[in-house]
């Protein structure tokens, strides 16, 4: 539990920075609070996988590490706009959507999942209350099964542009190749590059 509520204190910093930067305490006006976490599929699913503290899978089965992920949301300072989890499950993104919800009434959470195998996933939790999908995509980066991203155009339901239309933007959540040994990517399997592929 400590190192991930760490790892949230430091990427707070680095956010709260940026903000001062912005203009002080209010930032943009458009400014989007994400949050990404590759959470690794060995700690999510449990018995029979690489990560020995998640072997005994408690009731709902909930993994060690799922709980301990759960619990940074309990302390999550500011509302999220869109969270992206790469190697999660559905059983992750459904209890990170139950507790976003009830921790922010008034707000509604959704969530696109692509499952490239039996085990690595690409999940996009999403504030629909705020944001609505005009068109969604899927795939795997480069033809790998193992590199999967999912995501969608979204449109703004609270904002305005000042000619009359509503602010359009792009999210994906996406688990790219490492850049490095077999994962490497190249354009050899594939005519187009990651981003090409997505947009």
């Amino acid at each position: 539990m400590t190192d991930y509520y760490e790892k949230y204190l430091k990427y707070k910093k680095k956010y709260l920075e940026l903000k001062r930067k912005n203009g002080g305490r209010g930032g943009t006006p458009r400014t989007r609070e994400f949050i990404t976490w590759n959470v690794a599929h060995e700690c999510m699913i449990g018995p029979k996988h690489k990560c020995r503290a998640c072997r005994n899978v408690g009731p709902g089965n909930n993994t060690i590490c799922q709980n301990n992920l759960i619990g940074v949301f309990n302390k999550l300072e500011h509302r999220p706009h869109f969270v992206a989890i790469q190697e999660g499950n559905q059983n992750l993104s459904s209890r990170i959507i139950s507790k976003l919800n009830s921790k922010y009434s008034g707000h509604v959470w959704n969530s696109l999942i692509y499952n490239s195998t039996r085990v690595v996933t690409a999940i996009l939790i999403y504030d629909s209350t705020r944001l609505k999908p005009l068109n969604t995509f899927a795939g795997n980066c480069d033809g790998k099964s193992g590199r999967p991203f999912v995501g969608a155009l979204f449109e703004e339901r609270s904002i305005t542009n000042p000619d009359g239309s509503k602010p359009i933007l792009t999210v994906v959540s996406i688990h790219g190749p490492h850049g490095h040994g077999s994962e490497r990517y190249t354009h050899r399997s594939s005519p187009k590059a990651i981003l090409q592929q997505i947009v």
